[in-house]
């Protein structure tokens, strides 16, 4: 099941893929092998690699300005696991929600769990996707796949009128 959110104008254009920056936090070392050989069979090249929620919350928020002084920018999609230790995946999210200069970033889930709760706490939290491991190539490709055909314009998109931007459009695969 997927739930769509904003995503950049990199995954509309299909030439563009290589471009695109996802951070992938995961914690084991066999799944981060296999969600980075799936993104690398996606045609995504540029992937920035945390082990835990700490970590990788710092590493947003160094580029959170649009670009910081290391020359890098935010990454267009984040991908985490919910089971890491010391900071869960859930949590990271909250965090990241809580951001004013990180709430707007795609989060994609790639888990373990298929408990119902995680589920639901996660789509609460905005996420655009819930992935479930291992996640195979034709996953990935199909996660972006979707994002990029269910993007819609802002005239046919129901707006919240407490912040004037666009509600997650839900899709379920």
């Amino acid at each position: 099941m997927l739930k769509m959110s904003r995503f950049p104008e990199k995954f509309h254009k299909e030439s563009a893929m290589s471009d695109v920056t996802v951070l992938l936090v995961e914690d084991h070392p066999d799944d981060e092998f296999l969600a980075l050989r799936a993104l690398h069979k996606a045609r995504i090249n540029r992937v920035i690699v945390k082990h835990e929620g700490y970590e990788a919350l710092d590493y947003l928020r160094s580029t959170s300005g649009g670009s910081s002084s290391k020359g890098t920018s935010p990454p267009e999609l984040i991908i985490i696991d919910i089971n890491m230790p010391m900071m869960n995946g859930v949590e990271m999210l909250r965090e990241i929600r809580a951001d004013p200069t990180l709430k707007g970033l795609p989060v994609a889930v790639l888990t373990s769990s298929a408990n119902p709760r995680d589920v639901e706490k996660c789509m609460e939290l905005g996420i655009c996707a819930y992935l479930t491991k291992p996640a195979e190539p034709e996953d990935i490709a199909h996660l972006l796949s979707m994002l990029d055909s269910q993007i819609t314009s802002d005239s046919s998109r129901e707006h919240d009128a407490s912040t004037g931007e666009n509600l997650p459009l839900p899709l379920y695969i």
